[in-house]
């Protein structure tokens, strides 16, 4: 009998060890956590994927118009320095463009 309680554990044994099962989570529990977690996560990075899709094409279509309307602009400014251009030239002598 006396090895039996040589070999048993402490008070102080038994308490740490207490402490320590309270920070492990039961098997079921995690798989619950991971059903409750993955799908949302998921969901999200679709959702991440199509917001960059979207502005990629966004950039473009500002990017194109900001073209254009620095052409018009360019153009409205030519026909203003062509206007005038013919107030001080004869026209007999200016051939517009």
């Amino acid at each position: 009998m006396k090895k039996h309680v040589e070999g048993a554990a402490s008070k102080k044994e038994l308490a740490q060890l207490a402490e320590q099962t309270r920070s492990f989570a039961l098997n079921s529990e995690l798989q619950d956590l991971y059903q409750k977690v993955v799908p949302p996560v998921t969901v999200m990075e679709e959702v991440g994927r199509s917001v960059q899709e979207s502005v990629g094409a966004l950039t473009e279509v500002v990017g194109r118009f900001d073209v254009q309307l620095c052409l018009k602009a360019n153009k409205q400014e030519l026909l203003a320095v062509d206007n005038k251009f013919r107030l001080f030239v004869k026209k007999d002598v200016f051939e517009p463009f």
